[in-house]
């Protein structure tokens, strides 16, 4: 087992070894991609101040950025299920409120343990058992976005599953 890394550097090390994976990358990589990551990574570390490598607009509806907000962000949606859609919906709400994501040169977060496709049958299982709280939890949420967000409907991904 290896050391967690403390910095740039050390990640950079992992990842190019393939010790350190994009959250997800062997399980569901379209979810979870960095946008920009090899420029991330070749951007020296600055210890000094905090930079913004890129501003990345959301544009894929299965997109599940992780990331680091304000307390003024919207509340996440619980009418949707564990496994279907419930984290991304949180974004896609961000998007009908018009927000961009900021990749931020030397921030990152890490955790052990990585996810594969072997893993797929089990939530495939739990989404079975959960379409039908999906499908309503999805018709309810299209209408308070276009309800509450009109302006931003053609700025953002169609949203499903």
């Amino acid at each position: 087992m290896f050391r967690m890394p403390r910095n740039k550097a050390e990640l950079r090390e992992l990842f190019f070894k393939g010790l350190a994976v994009e959250f997800h990358a062997r399980y569901n990589m379209e979810a979870h991609s960095i946008p920009h990551l090899d420029q991330w990574f070749n951007t020296r570390e600055n210890k000094q101040e905090v930079g913004i490598n890129s501003i990345i607009k959301f544009s894929k509806r299965g997109w599940e950025p992780q990331f680091v907000s304000l307390n003024t962000i919207p509340f996440h949606d619980e009418n949707f299920p564990y496994s279907l859609r419930d984290n991304t919906v949180l974004r896609w709400e961000m998007c009908r409120q018009n927000y961009t994501f900021a990749l931020v040169n030397d921030l990152f977060m890490v955790h052990r343990g990585i996810k594969t496709v072997h893993d797929l049958p089990l939530t495939k299982k739990r989404q079975k058992h959960s379409r039908a709280q999906f499908n309503t939890a999805m018709k309810l949420f299209k209408q308070r976005m276009d309800h509450q967000y009109p302006e931003t409907k053609k700025l953002c991904p169609e949203f499903g599953a």
